[in-house]
């Protein structure tokens, strides 16, 4: 049964839902109630076995909802292979998931993957207790908004209990939403990580080349590199071997190198210390050359450029407009030779319950269609080309 309570402590009735809501196990926690197994009780004719005045309310819970969805473009459902799910652990940590490593996220359903839940003795210890077990979760493969929920729970507002519904436009400035870049620091210690596992793969297709071999020179110091770019950031990076899994990563003049060793590395979790500090990292190093790297509730996608240096990418933008997601195209709005300009409304695109508008991204003419209404559409689909217009210089 849902409520309004307003400033003077009055009660306005909102509806009633005869179902279980997504918050249950906020119930569930504070209770000590299991509500699904006391819907079942009834439902086959028992009583409940207890009176209003004996449920007891204690502590204080906090849920949040993990979505495959892009905080930076509005929020946008996301689709696509769940390369490694790791839930997190811990003292008042619940999670009630639906995914597996390995699973399709489709298109045709709600993008909630998974619903994490902290529990503490008051809302400060459960926020604290929450926001551990965020940074401590691990999903690679489509974009999600962990690290958006992890910002949303840092906020002093929210800490404060002085949250509404104007959150996120008064909290966030612009472009804050979207997922933080990786410091030189994480971009170090992940290329440290990177480098070592694909010499692990060429030691282990090697023949008689011994394990001590590994990182010695007899002349100059062997120097490795990495080249990864994170939007307008691009990281070049140096890795030179200091003995015993040390490794000295320099970027350029104007920074301090960093000093990265190697603790272990078991599974998909790997202790890595950089200039004195220890961290715990996930990794994930995919068929497609990505490498998902995870730390201090930091997630990216590192692609090394180097074995791409001179090649160029076909990709969407400008002239080439494709789909940013599988679902199905409701309208189209132009044909060939219509003339267009940036913003305007080219097709709407229905997905995940939800209608989004497609838009032209430069002003110029419509040169081929290859969308059509009524038609099921898959992520990065070419559905325009437009013979952009060039600007005066």
């Amino acid at each position: 049964v849902e409520f309004l309570l307003d400033e003077r402590g009055k009660f306005y009735f909102l509806e009633m839902n005869t179902r279980l809501q997504v918050e249950h196990p906020v119930t569930e926690l504070i209770t000590g109630l299991d509500l699904v197994a006391l819907q079942l009780q009834v439902a086959q004719g028992d009583p409940l076995g207890f009176a209003q005045e004996d449920v007891n309310l204690s502590g204080h819970a906090i849920e949040v909802r993990l979505y495959t969805e892009d905080p930076a473009q509005d929020f946008l459902p996301t689709s696509g292979m769940v390369d490694l799910w790791r839930e997190p652990a811990g003292v008042g940590v619940r999670v009630d998931s639906g995914i597996s490593s390995g699973q399709e996220i489709s298109p045709f359903y709600d993008p909630m993957v998974a619903k994490i839940i902290a529990f503490g003795p008051n809302r400060e210890v459960a926020r604290l207790r929450l926001i551990e077990a965020l940074k401590d979760t691990v999903l690679f493969g489509p974009t999600h908004n962990r690290d958006f929920l992890v910002a949303c729970l840092e906020k002093d507002c929210f800490a404060e209990g002085a949250a509404t519904t104007a959150f996120i436009a008064e909290q966030f400035a612009e472009g804050e939403i979207a997922s933080a870049t990786p410091t030189l620091e994480h971009s170090s210690a992940a290329a440290v990580l990177d480098s070592f596992l694909q010499h692990e793969e060429l030691q282990a297709r090697s023949v008689i080349v011994s394990e001590e071999l590994r990182d010695w020179s007899s002349a100059s110091p062997l120097v490795m590199r990495k080249r990864y770019a994170h939007g307008d950031a691009l990281h070049d990076l140096s890795i030179i071997p200091q003995g015993r899994s040390r490794y000295r990563v320099a970027a350029d003049a104007e920074s301090e190198p960093r000093l990265v060793e190697l603790l272990s590395i078991e599974d998909d979790a790997a202790h890595i210390v950089v200039d004195g500090n220890q961290h715990v990292a996930r990794f994930l190093r995919s068929a497609n050359n990505t490498f998902y790297f995870s730390v201090d509730g930091c997630a990216s996608e590192f692609r090394d450029l180097i074995p791409h240096d001179g090649a160029q990418e076909v990709t969407g933008g400008g002239g080439h407009i494709v789909a940013p997601m599988h679902g199905a195209l409701l309208e189209v709005c132009v044909q060939v030779g219509d003339q267009v300009e940036a913003g305007q409304k080219l097709a709407v695109l229905e997905a995940m319950k939800m209608h989004y508008e497609i838009e032209a991204e430069a002003a110029g003419t419509v040169i081929d269609v290859q969308a059509e209404a009524g038609k099921q559409i898959a992520a990065d689909d070419l559905l325009f080309e437009i013979d952009v217009e060039e600007e005066d210089v």
